[in-house]
C-alpha cells in the first residue's frame, strides 16, 4: 500500500477523476480492481524525478535510481487511472449487455456507455466489451474482459474521460491484466504512448510488465526519452531507461538494475545491454566527454552508486548497491537474482503504437 504521500499526490493529480467510496455490487459484472500495487520502495509519486536531467548538475547513480521509482510509479498509476474511470460508473448496475448515457461530474459532458456480450478482439472471444465515449472527444475508455478467470484488456484516453484532466492528458494507455498466468498469481502489462516529450525532461512512451507471486512482484520495462541526456547536452539519440526489478510489497524492499541505451537499440544488441550500457558506464562516458580534465576520484564520486544491483527500502528508496547488501530482512540471494527478467529492445518500445 502506498503511504500518505501517495494518497495526497494521487488526489492532487486527479483533478482527473472522482473516486467513489463504494462500488454497488449486486450483479455488477464490471471489474473494479485492475492492476498490481507496488510498495514505496520501488514506486513513488515524485513528479520532479520524471526528468532524466536536472538543470546543470550531474546526477549520481543514487540520484538516477531514485528517479527510476517515479518512472515505475507512472506505469503503476496508469492502472489506477483506469480503476478510477470504472469507479465513475458505480451508480449504474451493469449486469448484462446494455447502453446508457450520463453527465460526467468531472467535466459536465455527456458520456455514452455501450456494453456488449461475446465480442471478438485480438483473435480471442471475450465475455464482455464496454465502450465509453465522450460527446466531443470520442472514445474515452474501451474494456474487454472475461470473468472466470479474470482477464482484462483496457484502453484509456484521459482527456476524453475527463476534459479537465492534466496528468497524461493526451496519452493513450493500455493495460492487460491476467489472473490465469502459469507462473504468476496475476500479471499486468502497461503500455503508454503520447506522453509529453516536448522537452528533454520527459518520456513519451512506456512499456512495463509486473507479475506477482505471493508478496513478490517481478518487474521489467522501458521508458523512452527522445531528447534526453545525462551530462552531455550535445548527445543525440535519446535514452531509454531499460530496467528490471523485484519488489517485496509486504517487507517494502526492492532490488533493481538499469541500463541506459540509445532508443535505437535493437534486439540483436540486447544480450550486451547490461554491460555496454550499464548505468555506471554510460554516466562515466558522458562525464568524461564534457569534463575531459576531470580526475578519476571525482568521477568515482558520481558513478560508484551506479554499479551492480541497487537496493531499496521504503519509503527512503535507494540505500546501497553492489556488494553492500542491506542488513534488512528479505534481501536473500533468491530475491536479489533477477535472471529471466528481460525488458524489450528500446527500438521496439520507441516504435510502439496503441490503436484505440
Amino acid at each position: 500500500m502506498k503511504n500518505t504521500a501517495y494518497v495526497l499526490i494521487s488526489l492532487l493529480l486527479t483533478g482527473l477523476f472522482y473516486i467513489s467510496c463504494q462500488k454497488n455490487k449486486g450483479g455488477d459484472i464490471v471489474p473494479d480492481n485492475i492492476g498490481i500495487n507496488l510498495s514505496d520502495a520501488i514506486s513513488i509519486p515524485d513528479l520532479d524525478k520524471k526528468a532524466l536531467i536536472l538543470n546543470d548538475t550531474i546526477d549520481s547513480g543514487k540520484d538516477l535510481y531514485q528517479r527510476l521509482r517515479t518512472l515505475i510509479f507512472v506505469g503503476e498509476y496508469s492502472s489506477e487511472l483506469i480503476n478510477k474511470s470504472l469507479w465513475n460508473i458505480n451508480d449504474y448496475s451493469i449486469d448484462r449487455a446494455m447502453s446508457f448515457s450520463y453527465i460526467s461530474d468531472q467535466d459536465n459532458r455527456t458520456k455514452n456507455v455501450v456494453v456488449r456480450e461475446q465480442v471478438s478482439f485480438e483473435n480471442e472471444t471475450w465475455d464482455y466489451e464496454m465502450t465509453i465515449t465522450d460527446e466531443i472527444e470520442g472514445k474515452a475508455l474501451l474494456l474487454y474482459w472475461n470473468l472466470n478467470p479474470l482477464k482484462v484488456i483496457a484502453f484509456l484516453q484521459p482527456k476524453a474521460m475527463n476534459f479537465q484532466s492534466l496528468v497524461l492528458r493526451r496519452s493513450i494507455i493500455r493495460v492487460d491484466y491476467n489472473y490465469s498466468d502459469p507462473i504468476f498469481d496475476k500479471t499486468m502489462l502497461v503500455m503508454i504512448t503520447g506522453m509529453d516529450s516536448t522537452s528533454v525532461k520527459f518520456m513519451n512512451k512506456l512499456k512495463m510488465f509486473a507479475g506477482q507471486k505471493g508478496d513478490v512482484v517481478h518487474i521489467y520495462g522501458n521508458t523512452i526519452h527522445p531528447y534526453a541526456y545525462l551530462v552531455d547536452p550535445n548527445y543525440v539519440g535519446g535514452r531509454a531507461w531499460t530496467f528490471r526489478a523485484k519488489n517485496n510489497t509486504r517487507l517494502d524492499i526492492a532490488v533493481a538494475k538499469v541500463a541506459l541505451p540509445p532508443i535505437s537499440l535493437t534486439n540483436d544488441e540486447m544480450p550486451f545491454i547490461w554491460d555496454e550500457y550499464s548505468m555506471d558506464k554510460v554516466l562515466e562516458e558522458e562525464i568524461v566527454t564534457v569534463y575531459n580534465d576531470v580526475t578519476p576520484s571525482i568521477i568515482e564520486n558520481y558513478i560508484y552508486t551506479a554499479r551492480g544491483v541497487a537496493y531499496f527500502v521504503g519509503p527512503q528508496g535507494f540505500v546501497s548497491n553492489g556488494t553492500d547488501i542491506p542488513q534488512v530482512p528479505g534481501f536473500t540471494p533468491e530475491f536479489i537474482d533477477m535472471t529471466g527478467l528481460q525488458p524489450w529492445a528500446p527500438v521496439d518500445v520507441n516504435n510502439l503504437t496503441i490503436g484505440f
